[in-house]
């Protein structure tokens, strides 16, 4: 049965939803190619016959200085893209993308290296941080899960693309052609249409209006013109915005006062502390030291013997291991809520990674049971491919995804920059101690952490992390304005017992 609220939610055409879905996958595909790269950038600088030689310790500057500048590119971006609009910071920050690539290609020392590098984190940072924003409020609310999981995917496929092309040409032919992917992606951001939310709230409204025209399609404008009240409405649009003050660049001291008064409200705070939260504690759950480490994990597992498959072949492996995980859970989020692909998620990581790290246990021991090596590294990548499969098919994808969703439209971009900046930090730590912890804790000890760190995560989904599938993002707004905190013991509404009763 339909309910009243279903009726009015917002109708988006397939025309514009195929166009996002075509934009959002090529700028995600380049940022893939980005965040990937150190995996395989970093061997072959440390080869004897490269152009550019680096150590260990230079190499781990190089793949964390990628996460150590990200977080000014979200921070920026965050406050940009309220300012000026996203789309033309989207615009901007794919454009910088190009130049970081180009930059690479044409590398003649670390310094050029490190420089592109630092180019690269800003302009990833600030285009995720966008990409998150922009999607929730241009894409369906029915299919918003499949939608933006299926353009994310496409990081798996940039990472997958990046991974074979080091196996095939040299590191600066590889960079040429993530250069010209970028450029591609720099062009196809003029197809989308301004956030018609962000045009309501700047009091642009025949602007948002026609924004409205274009994602619902031909033939609708009576919706749009429906929706558009709908966000006057809810953003209390007049002359001044919901804080209470006309936002303009001369009012910036005016403004971060109002922000703040705003910010320690319940139902802004809330979600922003469940969302940083799972978004932090995803840091260390070893789907992002794969990423920007996996070859190296993957000699490590073998012990650096001959057995076992190829470093560079099984990389690719997981890349597509990674991205056939992303693109079931972009299909499974139609019917399946986001808090059981969590959970699922959670459980299955926590036990490969808690079984690989007993088996490399066992198998470091005095007392070792006599199996050969080969068999021993072809169990081991057989785990480690389960273990990526299981993380790849929930926690890849939701912390991003519900970072945009749970967060209140008013301060939704702020909140997504500072998350996104906090959590690159913390990332670039924990990538620029990789060898320590590698070496001090020993690949046990290291799928052990991933492991815990996994079973908080699903824990913590279990207990707090509400239902979001089919919710229009000011259904979910409404949800934090109750009293509770856990999500057992919310109030129940109309909306539950017709599209939520699968996710509990």
């Amino acid at each position: 049965m339909e309910t009243s609220e279903s009726k009015k939610r917002p109708h988006r055409s397939a025309y514009s939803q195929a166009v996002y879905i075509a934009v959002a996958s090529l700028v995600c595909a380049s940022t893939g190619m980005a965040l990937g790269h150190s995996a395989v950038l970093l061997p072959e600088l440390q080869s004897s016959n490269s152009s550019i030689v680096v150590d260990m310790e230079t190499g781990s500057w190089i793949a964390s200085v990628y996460s150590f500048t990200s977080p000014i590119g979200c921070l920026f971006g965050g406050v940009a893209m309220d300012v000026w609009g996203r789309k033309r910071m989207f615009v901007i920050f794919n454009l910088l993308m190009v130049l970081g690539w180009t930059v690479i290609a044409g590398s003649q020392d670390i310094t050029m290296l490190l420089v592109a590098r630092i180019i690269e984190g800003f302009s990833r940072g600030a285009a995720l941080t966008i990409i998150s924003v922009f999607g929730d409020e241009l894409v369906s609310p029915k299919l918003r899960g499949t939608i933006l999981t299926g353009s994310g995917s496409f990081t798996c496929v940039g990472i997958m693309v990046i991974s074979v092309l080091s196996a095939v040409v040299d590191w600066r032919t590889g960079s040429g052609i993530a250069a010209g992917v970028s450029a591609i992606s720099f062009i196809s951001t003029a197809l989308l249409p301004e956030s018609p939310m962000w045009l309501v709230r700047k009091n642009r409204m025949a602007e948002a209006q026609r924004s409205l025209l274009w994602l619902c399609g031909p033939g609708r404008d009576l919706e749009a013109k429906e929706e558009l009240l709908e966000l006057q409405k809810r953003l209390c649009i007049g002359k001044e915005n919901v804080i209470g003050k006309k936002i303009t660049t001369k009012d910036t001291i005016s403004q971060c006062v109002h922000l703040i008064r705003h910010f320690v409200k319940p139902n802004i705070l809330k979600p922003f502390l469940i969302s940083h939260f799972f978004n932090t504690i995803q840091c260390i759950c070893g789907l992002n030291l794969f990423t920007y480490y996996s070859i190296d994990i993957l000699s490590k597992l073998r012990r650096n013997s001959s057995h076992g498959p190829d470093d560079v072949i099984a990389n690719i492996i997981l890349s597509v291991v990674r991205l056939a995980a992303t693109l079931l859970t972009a299909v499974l989020f139609i019917w399946v809520g986001r808090r059981p692909i969590g959970i699922v998620s959670g459980l299955g990581s926590f036990f490969f990674a808690t079984a690989l790290g007993v088996l490399i246990t066992v198998q470091t021991s005095e007392d070792r049971y006599p199996i050969s090596e080969a068999v021993e590294a072809w169990v081991n990548f057989s785990i480690v491919i389960l273990f990526f499969s299981f993380i790849s098919l929930g926690f890849f994808v939701l912390p991003p995804l519900m970072i945009g969703e749970m967060q209140s439209s008013t301060m939704r971009s702020y909140v997504c920059g500072y998350i996104y900046t906090t959590n690159d930090l913390i990332l670039g730590a924990v990538i620029k101690e990789y060898p320590s912890l590698s070496n001090n804790l020993g690949m046990n000890g290291l799928f052990f952490l991933f492991g815990s760190s996994c079973l908080v995560c699903t824990v913590f989904i279990i207990l707090f992390l509400p239902e979001t599938k089919d919710r229009t993002l000011f259904e979910i707004e409404d949800y934090f304005k109750q009293d509770n905190v856990l999500w057992l013991t919310r109030k129940k509404s109309i909306n539950d017992s017709n599209v939520g009763h699968l996710h509990t």
